[in-house]
């Protein structure tokens, strides 16, 4: 295993007991590999049993999946505004637009976003967000227009204007919680099975806890499934029962849409 590379046996004691907290809170360790904690790097997964070169550590459909090539009406409409405010940010808030509960939604809400379960909820909210850049306590402009455009599509719907009003500032708040998640966690896929070859934005869960290594000690490759839209995180060495899942950036078959530091030492 390189320098640096987290096993359970590294982690401080607090390090311990914001792991058992956050397992005790999601129940999502498996009976292959868990979700610990460790200081300045957040949560990394752990294999609690032993893997061959070639096994299937990681198989999972995305939380969220869209082609900006095909965006609807109404999306394109979005994403056409919020790129004049930041082309570099645009996309976070379209994702983080199909990662709402029904509750966070209007009665009447754009046929594109399908609300998601508690258990999927759960998910994206258990993911690192990025840190705020300020001391603003509002919603940001990316998270207003978005809930501006989400609700004007309910008004036209037919939903009473006075209660929508009453929804967006919370619904741009929700937003921007989510958007920081998909900053810091969502990649640009690449689906080779169209003609040409589609890019994707994709939120993954289990995907998301794997850290990177470029260091020379990654254990596993990823792959993009265009036809079942599955992500594939596969061993490229033994790894030991204990040691860290790692990755190296440079292996993905996609563009991370953030930079990602190499999160060992040997990096």
């Amino acid at each position: 295993m390189g320098a640096g590379c987290c096993t359970a046996r590294e982690m401080t004691l607090d390090d311990q007991a914001q792991s058992k907290l956050w397992l005790k809170k999601t129940s999502r360790e498996t009976a292959e590999l868990r979700a610990v904690f460790c200081s300045a790097r957040g949560f990394v997964t752990i294999a609690k049993r032993t893997f061959l070169p070639g096994d299937i550590i990681i198989h999972e459909l995305p939380i969220a999946l869209l082609y900006p090539a095909s965006d609807s009406f109404w999306l394109a409409g979005l994403r056409q505004e919020l790129e004049q405010q930041s082309p570099q940010r645009a996309w976070q808030f379209c994702v983080a637009a199909h990662c709402l509960a029904e509750a966070d939604l209007p009665m009447l809400p754009p046929s594109v976003l399908r609300p998601l379960d508690a258990d999927e909820v759960d998910k994206v909210m258990e993911l690192s967000a990025v840190a705020p850049g300020g001391e603003n306590e509002g919603p940001s402009a990316m998270a207003a227009i978005t809930a501006r455009h989400i609700m004007a599509a309910a008004h036209k719907l037919g939903e009473d204007v006075e209660e929508l009003a009453d929804q967006e500032e919370c619904l741009a708040l929700r937003l921007d919680a989510v958007a920081s998640r998909v900053a810091r966690h969502a990649y640009r896929v690449k689906d080779k099975t169209t003609k040409p070859p589609a890019d994707a934005d994709a939120l993954f869960y289990r995907g998301s806890f794997v850290g990177a290594c470029n260091g020379g000690c990654a254990t596993t490759v990823w792959e993009f499934n265009g036809s079942r839209k599955t992500l594939t995180v596969t061993a490229v060495r033994m790894i030991h029962g204990g040691e860290e899942v790692t990755v190296d950036p440079a292996s993905k078959p996609w563009l991370q849409r953030l930079d990602q530091d190499c999160s060992c030492s040997a990096g």
